[in-house]
Order: structure tokens, then C-alpha cells, then sequence
């Protein structure tokens, strides 16, 4: 019963440890700046569900666009987007959050790769110290805790 009980807890031990590596995993993907402290499990998973909706709704939205457009798949014409201000998303943290507000921007003039497929390089967050970071032109997510 004891080389049972020890076993339970070394397969506990172990999917903690998992877990733990895929939260640090995530967090190695949200920008943050030197002096931050580390983003909670709660904080990070609530970012990742954010940017994924923010994705996922700016996906829609530009197929939305592109076939209403004329683009619809299967149409040979030539169609060029409208020109687009660069996108924004700002995150405010409520009272306590380890973080006071975040931006990230991006902007295009790059055709979309085969099948709309489009690949970016790793992008570097705009210091929230300076001044020209703080207009805003784009969609606005907030995040809750």
C-alpha cells in the first residue's frame, strides 16, 4: 500500500510538473517588460482566451470583408483590401492585476501567402513609458480578474 500511495503521488508530482511547463510555455509567449512581476496562472490563461477571441473575431471579420468584397473563394478577379490603420489591442488590468496596461500593434503591406495563410516573425511590444504609445486607433479588449 505504501508503493502505491508513492506512486499516486509521483504521477501527481509528475502532471503538476506538466502543467506548470505549459503555463511557463504560454507565458514565454505574452510580452512583458523587465520590472513586471511574473503573470499568474489566472492572469495568463485569461490573456491567451482574450487573444484568441481577438484573433478569432478579426479572422471573421476580414472574411466578412473579403466576401463581401467580391473575393468569395473560387473567383478569379484581382481584388486588393482597403487600407487598413494598423490594429491595436490595449489590455487594462483591474485593482491588484501584477500589470497597469499592455498594447500590441501590427500593420501589413504584405500580400497574403497561399490559402490566406500569412507568417510573421517575433514582434517587440512598444514600451508603455513613452508617449507615442498612447493613442489608440483599433479594437480594445479588457481583461478581468
Amino acid at each position: 500500500q505504501v508503493q502505491q500511495r508513492q506512486a499516486a503521488n509521483l504521477r501527481e508530482r509528475k502532471r503538476m510538473q506538466s502543467i506548470n511547463d505549459a503555463f511557463e510555455g504560454l507565458r514565454a509567449h505574452i510580452p512583458t517588460l523587465p520590472y513586471e512581476k511574473r503573470l499568474s496562472k489566472v492572469d495568463t490563461l485569461k490573456l491567451a482566451i482574450g487573444y484568441i477571441n481577438f484573433l478569432s473575431d478579426l479572422v471573421a471579420s476580414d472574411r466578412n470583408a473579403t466576401q463581401g468584397a467580391g473575393g468569395a473563394p473560387g473567383s478569379h478577379g484581382i481584388h486588393q483590401p482597403p487600407r487598413e490603420e494598423p490594429k491595436k489591442i490595449i489590455l487594462r488590468g483591474s485593482y491588484g492585476s501584477p500589470f497597469t496596461a499592455h498594447s500590441l500593434s501590427w500593420s501589413s503591406n504584405k500580400e497574403n501567402g497561399c490559402n490566406g495563410i500569412m507568417f510573421a516573425k517575433v514582434w517587440t511590444p512598444e514600451d508603455p513609458r513613452s508617449n507615442k504609445g498612447m493613442t489608440h486607433n483599433g479594437p480594445t479588449f479588457s481583461v478581468d480578474s
